[in-house]
């Protein structure tokens, strides 16, 4: 079989993976999250953990398992 053989059985990832070329159509992913303010603090759960942030005014500073980070948003 000739690699321009290949290349016309293929139909994107589909082939692939074996799967039909409609289902990649209907393949829908759903998120979940909830965040609960406590004061200045927010504590957020989500499917990936559960995050915690504080800040004021344009400073925020967010806690999680992922490690610490720092934002700061301008206005405007």
């Amino acid at each position: 079989m000739s690699p321009s053989e290949d290349v016309d059985k293929c139909d994107g990832l589909s082939a692939a993976y074996g799967a039909p070329p409609d289902l990649e159509e209907r393949v829908v992913s759903f998120g979940f999250r909830k965040s609960v303010r406590l004061g200045p603090l927010r504590l957020t759960a989500s499917s990936r953990g559960v995050t915690a942030s504080t800040g004021l005014g344009p400073l925020r500073v967010s806690r999680s398992s992922r490690g610490r980070r720092t934002t700061v948003r301008v206005p405007g």
